[in-house]
Parts: C-alpha cells; structure tokens; sequence
C-alpha cells in the first residue's frame, strides 16, 4: 500500500491491528478449547470475546473512511 497522507498511514495501522488482533482472537480460542481448568478457560473465552468487540469497533473506524 502506498502513504500518500497522514489518513492514508492511520488506515494501514488500522488494518495491520484489525490482523493481528484477528490472529490474536484465533489463539485464545484455541487455548481456552484446551485448557483444562474451568476458570482459565472461561477467562480465555471473556478475552477472546474483548478482541473481537475490539475488531468489531476497528472494522467500524475502517468503514467509515470509506475503505
């Protein structure tokens, strides 16, 4: 992707965190399915379940500068 602006730099950000916290949302599902304690795999579900609210607001930011 090329910069052309400041607009242009924030929108790669956001996509490259949009990625890594896809990843990251990935992971933890994987991990809270193998944990065996109760407690850890509840956590692990709450924060799989805060990345993808956080995604949810990315993808919203995204949007609404049209890409």
């Amino acid at each position: 992707m090329s910069v052309d602006s400041l607009k242009d730099m924030y929108i790669d950000q956001l996509h490259d965190l949009y990625s890594a916290n896809k990843q990251s949302a990935a992971v933890t599902a994987r991990l809270a399915k193998a944990a065996s304690d109760t407690e850890l795999a509840s956590a692990l579900q709450r924060g799989e379940q805060g990345i993808k609210d956080g995604m949810q607001v990315m993808k919203s930011i995204i949007s609404s500068h049209g890409d």
